[in-house]
């Protein structure tokens, strides 16, 4: 297979344009020996004389060459026609971002002032947000599905870069039949309390993290058979059970209208972390701009308690 060099391909144009190695150097910006070398080593790979020269002077183009050079015309042309192509291809790639979030982050007024902060930035970006389980957000952004996500930490991976954005104060949310069993200037009510979590698959990592922060509570699991925000709120009303959030109440009107929120029942406040991560390596432009304008904006928010 023959391997043709678009430089080269171009020094034989110039040169058939300009009648003159020395004209040809000048029209390339490059030296006469540089454009030599390249007319030798193009008839070196076709195997054929190309140029007829006298004491290294140019004559005329060998019939040889007067057949190659429509055919090297084409061949630089279309070369250019792809260059183009990628270029363009390369502007619309850096021009597209895809973030991959916990469905969870959608009640975070914050994070939506920093979406739609990015989004007036950036009017004629091409940008997706896909909603996942953190499981799928860390597979997805391995995979180079995701340029961004926002989720949970910890981070399975220590190879991620993490930038931590959103802290939120876990709350028992209690079903409002069954409040009464664990009133709210009784701490130590919740000690031992039967709580309904979402699966362990859904992070293995945070509920790792959880189970170990809430340890001094002595809270018994029992895990929700749906995997979603939704139906843990949900569920937890139909099952009586009490259940783990953020206070999303401003957000989530079913939050206040069902339940009832208390403290977790541990000596200190149990924060869970939600943070953009990224992978190492080459990234596109706008995940760039999101990522920095994210550590511009950032804002370390951790609910209080009602």
């Amino acid at each position: 297979m023959i391997d043709l060099d678009v430089k080269k391909l171009r020094t034989l144009i110039a040169i058939a344009d300009e009648q003159s190695f020395t004209a040809a150097a000048e029209r390339l910006n490059m030296s006469q020996p540089w454009v030599s070398e390249q007319i030798r080593q193009l008839e070196n790979t076709l195997a054929l004389p190309l140029i007829e020269r006298v004491k290294g002077r140019f004559i005329q183009l060998t019939p040889n060459g007067r057949d190659f050079l429509p055919i090297a015309k084409r061949l630089a042309e279309t070369w250019e026609d792809a260059r183009r192509e990628v270029e363009a291809l390369r502007t619309k790639n850096n021009a597209r971002l895809v973030l991959g979030v916990d469905v969870v982050t959608l009640y975070m007024p914050e994070r939506n002032r920093l979406i739609a902060e990015f989004m007036s930035t950036v009017p004629a970006l091409e940008f997706q947000i896909i909603n996942e389980q953190p499981c799928a957000l860390f597979e997805g952004l391995k995979s180079g599905r995701f340029d961004l996500i926002l989720t949970l930490c910890p981070c399975p991976d220590d190879e991620l870069e993490i930038l931590p954005l959103y802290a939120h104060e876990l709350k028992l949310f209690i079903p409002k039949s069954v409040a009464h069993k664990y009133p709210a200037d009784a701490p130590a009510a919740v000690h031992g309390a039967k709580v309904l979590v979402l699966q362990d698959s859904y992070h293995p990592a945070f509920f790792e993290w959880l189970r170990s922060a809430l340890e001094p509570a002595s809270l018994q699991w029992t895990s929700c058979p749906e995997t979603s925000f939704h139906a843990l709120l949900r569920y937890a009303v139909m099952l009586q059970l009490p259940t783990l959030s953020p206070d999303f109440s401003s957000q989530i009107p079913d939050m206040v209208g069902d339940m009832e929120m208390r403290s977790v029942g541990t000596p200190s406040p149990v924060v869970a972390q939600w943070a953009l991560m990224r992978s190492a390596g080459r990234r596109r432009k706008a995940a760039e701009k999101f990522w920095n304008m994210a550590t511009r904006s950032r804002l370390t928010v951790t609910s209080e308690a009602a």
